[in-house]
């Protein structure tokens, strides 16, 4: 009995380590995803804000030529 059960124990283990794995991989996957959704959404705020910033300068600008 010994032989059957460990080699069951041994491949239990086994597929509990790849699911470990898997889970690890996929928590790093989306994490990353994250991260440059955030980098990319930062992009277009400070775009965003460099034209309202141009839009407003120029603005100034004509006021004191008038």
């Amino acid at each position: 009995f010994d032989k059957i059960y460990g080699s069951i124990g041994t491949v239990l283990i086994i597929m509990l380590i790849i699911r470990f794995n898997a889970l690890i991989l996929l928590i790093g996957f989306e994490l990353n995803v994250c991260i440059m959704f955030l980098a990319s959404e930062k992009e277009a705020i400070i775009e965003k804000i460099d034209d309202e910033s141009v839009v407003a300068t120029q603005d100034l600008e004509t006021t004191r030529l008038i």
